[in-house]
């Protein structure tokens, strides 16, 4: 048995767990249970504790290349989310040190590097509005050498829509 302590977990987030296991290999179009999770959480403000609620984990297999495809696409995507989710992050944290005159030359070239990783993430996302709101920001950097809260704000903002945040973490067993 495994126990993962997750905390401050926020309304209107998706958290997803990406876990690794080596199996035996199975015949086409089988499932194998792999694992039952239980979520115990409270709810202070409805006055609910301990509550609980179970899944199974399954692992399907499949010899259809396409059906694969899509699974591991499923991931690839989630993953990509959260990455970008940390992107933003990361600049929000050299910006800042740029602004506040702590930054160097290698902060300034990570920050350029990185905006044209989000207008391309964002692109690959087939997101135009975020895409151009981050060559706005390229813009100003190149013009300015930093990049006004405001900006940094707004995209922070639009990057962490409630329903779209991903926090990924790697658990191999």
């Amino acid at each position: 048995m495994a126990t993962l302590n997750l905390e401050q977990m926020e309304r209107g987030k998706a958290y997803e767990f990406l876990f690794r296991f080596t199996l035996p290999r199975r015949g086409a179009n089988q499932r194998l249970r792999i694992a039952k999770a239980t979520l115990t959480f409270d709810l202070p403000s409805l006055g609910r504790s301990r509550e609980t609620l179970e899944t199974n984990i399954i692992v399907e297999y499949s010899a259809d290349p396409q059906r694969v495809a899509e699974r591991s696409g499923d991931v690839r995507r989630a993953l990509g989310r959260a990455e970008v989710q940390r992107q933003v992050l990361f600049l929000q944290a050299k910006a800042d040190a740029l602004k506040l005159g702590t930054g160097t030359d290698r902060d300034k070239v990570i920050v350029a590097n990185l905006l044209k990783a989000l207008i391309a993430k964002f692109t690959e996302f087939g997101e135009q509005a975020m895409a151009n709101q981050y060559r706005d920001m390229e813009v100003e950097f190149e013009r300015k050498g930093v990049i006004s809260q405001e900006m940094l704000n707004r995209s922070l903002a639009a990057s962490s829509r409630a329903e779209e945040i991903v926090v990924a973490q790697d658990i191999d067993f």
